[in-house]
């Protein structure tokens, strides 16, 4: 292995723990468990910033490319092209493009520029940097996405909102805007206009919707199966299955479950599929378990941490099933005293691919090793988490039918739920408006936590106003939502056929394709009659289709 391939291993290494530790600082309600996160990422990044101290100029002096991912963390880092560290308050003149090579700085630099320095302003102990840490987060996500595919309507709204919470977040604990760290107007006489307040300041106590609720969220709604998860999750041997459509709560739910294992005493291990570009497009199944026995190595507690480069010495010439048991028998569960919760989010991402029933094999074989020899296994538990989404467009569904552990079906909020969460922001609707609400969104999680959101904030100003526009591809704030099941639907024409069947005539003589959209969470059969899920959905895509 070369210094350089050396080096750039060590630095995503230290990068993915610093993820994982700022995915715990979000999460955790722990004051120690919170201090360790933060020590945790300033070790990494000193590591990390050692890293790049050598490698920058081993690439300039033999003129080798750089990597997109280890640019990325070099410009967080706050290291130039030149291995001199970036100036707090000096406009960023470039960046690495995704090929590795040197381009001139695009509209999104002054992004990442501002949050180098807001970062650097707060410092890990300030009681806002964890927010900071997921504002980051999602507005280097985003950017992402708008360098490699292009900026879209819904980015840029999705970046204006992330913006405009990170200008009052700064406003508030650094007294300056956002904007003035990412522009450096702070340093000359000119100051740029603050940003536009919302109409209701309340809405700074919330989470933004979308993505994973910490369990101490003030918009985070507990509901029944939340106590059943948290059963089973204590339950050593056991295999849980959460399963159901996108934006139902499901991470949410992992992640409420994962610190009430943690108060109890156990140790959890989380890996997310999200992110894993390049193993979950494999199918190669000894390449896939290889990262996870990897992954598990990064995501273990500090001070029983396993050197990844283990994997590569056991890693023998046994099945790659049989190599991943026998590294959690024998170098995993042998290092914790406590019982151990595994959890593998975003495992749909594996499933929907030829690896699946490679997947599915590794369970049952773990499901039969538990049951055979407690003995071993009794400490570990083992959480799997998947969206029903893939329903739609997998030729062959047969590895998402899952026939392992115990399952917990995600479902919308009922009306107690509702209820609940109107109150956590404010009673914005009343008694009537919240069953208007009811009939047109089903307690869907995310679309309910949507219309709560954009109503406490002002625009639209009602419900009223809010149901009007609710199908509006410009104008409605469930667009995003509802144009991508559309979108995903007409990929398949025989899907595309029966849904709008479903909607104008509530039949359906495409037997298959009905189970497909059901499966998906879009339609549902009451007695002789077809429905779709959601009175929103009915009215969208009778329009659209």
């Amino acid at each position: 292995m070369s210094r350089k391939t050396d080096l750039e291993q060590h630095t995503r290494e230290s990068y993915s723990l610093i993820r994982q530790y700022e995915d715990m600082l979000r999460l955790s309600a722990d004051p120690k468990e919170q201090a360790r996160s933060r020590r945790g990422i300033e070790e990494q990044w000193e590591l990390i910033k050692s890293y790049l101290a050598e490698y920058v100029p081993l690439c300039e002096r033999l003129s080798l490319t750089v990597p997109a991912d280890i640019a990325e963390i070099s410009v967080t880092a706050g290291i130039s092209l030149h291995s001199t560290p970036l100036d707090e308050f000096a406009p960023t003149p470039s960046r690495i493009g995704l090929t590795g090579s040197l381009t001139e700085a695009d509209t999104f630099t002054s992004y990442e520029t501002g949050l180098i320095r807001l970062l650097k302003r707060l410092g890990s102990d300030h009681p806002r940097y964890a927010d900071a840490l997921v504002y980051q987060q999602r507005l280097l996500e985003n950017i992402a996405q708008s360098r490699r595919y292009g900026d879209t309507e819904a980015r840029r709204a999705e970046r204006a909102q992330i913006v405009d919470a990170l200008n009052w977040l700064a406003l508030d604990a650094v007294a300056m805007s956002f904007n003035e760290l990412c522009s450096g107007a702070h340093v000359e006489s000119q100051k740029p206009l603050p940003p536009t307040r919302p109409k209701s300041s309340r809405l700074v106590e919330y989470d933004t919707p979308g993505g994973t609720l910490s369990p101490g969220s003030k918009v985070y709604v507990e509901r029944g199966i939340d106590s059943i998860f948290k059963k089973k999750i204590l339950q050593p041997g056991n295999i849980v299955v959460i399963r159901g459509n996108v934006e139902m709560g499901k991470s949410s739910l992992l992640a409420s479950g994962l610190a009430y294992a943690q108060k109890e005493g156990w140790q959890t291990i989380q890996i997310d599929f999200q992110g894993k570009r390049g193993v979950t497009d494999s199918d190669n199944a000894d390449d896939l378990l290889r990262s996870i026995a990897t992954s598990i190595c990064l995501n273990m507690d500090k001070r029983l941490r396993l050197n990844p480069e283990l994997v590569m010495k056991i890693w023998d010439t046994l099945g790659a099933q049989y190599k991943l048991l026998d590294f959690v028998k024998d170098y995993v569960l042998t290092r914790f005293d406590e019982s151990l919760v595994l959890a593998m989010d975003e495992v749909n991402r594996i499933l929907n691919t030829p690896l699946g029933n490679d997947f599915q094999g590794l369970l049952k074989t773990w499901q039969h090793n538990i049951a055979t020899n407690k003995k071993v296994w009794d400490k570990l538990t083992i959480v799997t988490v998947f969206s029903t989404e893939p329903y739609l467009l997998a030729d062959d569904i047969t590895p998402l039918q899952w026939t392992i552990g115990t399952k917990i079906e995600v479902r919308g909020f009922n009306q107690e739920e509702m209820q609940y969460l109107n109150q956590q922001y404010g009673n914005p609707l009343s008694q009537e408006e919240l069953q208007d609400m009811a009939q047109l969104l089903g307690g869907h999680p995310y679309l309910t936590h949507i219309a709560l959101h954009e109503i406490v904030s002002g625009e639209p100003n009602s419900w009223q106003e809010l149901a009007e526009l609710a199908i509006d591809d410009e104008y409605s704030p469930f667009k995003d939502h509802l144009i991508r099941r559309c979108t995903l639907v007409r990929k398949r024409p025989e899907l595309e056929a029966a849904l709008r069947q479903i909607a104008q005539e509530h039949t359906c003589s495409d037997r298959e394709a009905f189970l497909r959209l059901q499966a998906a969470g879009l339609v549902r059969r009451k007695g002789q009659e077809y429905h779709c899920r959601y009175k929103l959905y009915e009215r969208y895509f009778e329009s659209h289709l």
